[in-house]
């Protein structure tokens, strides 16, 4: 299990986006088995409501792509740790999530990883009006499940090119990438 310890907060601080002295900006440490010391670092503005927050190593890798096949339920206890800068895949499905301005850091496993892509498209399906969309939606539902069952098997790659992401797994494919 991941150890917090310590918590630096710096209160009434300008803001990136609007400028005003009413952002917060914390930085913690956390103990991970696999990765060792691992800093999450945030920001939050009380006046526009801007967040923003990710995730360093401490010994930050090369930039890579991690590629994981996902067989059996065994797998979904894979360990994940994603920083803002990393993009997370299902080639097989389609899916996507990139790296965008605010982008999502977490440590999770590849359940986790899969729960995540269910809300997506959970949401998304229930705010389409298009008939096609919806029925895709619904068909990745169905296979993302069947995944977390044991019953499809699916690959996850991550493309990280801070070297502050990886798939901790003997079973895990790298492949280094140019800065």
């Amino acid at each position: 299990m991941n150890k917090e310890k310590n918590i630096d907060v710096i209160e009434n601080q300008e803001c990136p986006i609007c400028s005003k002295p009413s952002a917060t900006y914390s930085e913690y440490e956390i103990e991970d088995p696999y990765a060792k010391t691992i800093y999450i670092l945030s920001v939050k503005c009380n006046s526009c409501g801007y967040k923003k927050s990710d995730l360093e190593f401490e010994n930050p890798g090369s930039p890579a792509e991690y590629t994981i096949k996902i067989e059996s339920i065994e797998d979904l206890n894979v360990r994940i740790i994603k920083s803002a800068d990393c993009e997370i895949s299902i080639p097989k499905l389609g899916l996507e999530i990139d790296s965008t301005f605010n982008g999502e850091h977490f440590v999770s496993n590849i359940e986790g990883v899969i729960e995540r892509f269910i809300k997506y498209i959970t949401f998304a399906r229930d705010n389409e009006e298009e008939k096609s969309a919806k029925k895709r939606a619904k068909n990745l539902l169905k296979k993302l499940n069947k995944v977390k069952h044991g019953d499809e098997s699916i690959t996850i790659k991550l493309k990280d090119n801070s070297g502050n992401s990886a798939i901790i797994s003997n079973k895990v494919a790298v492949k280094k990438l140019r800065k």
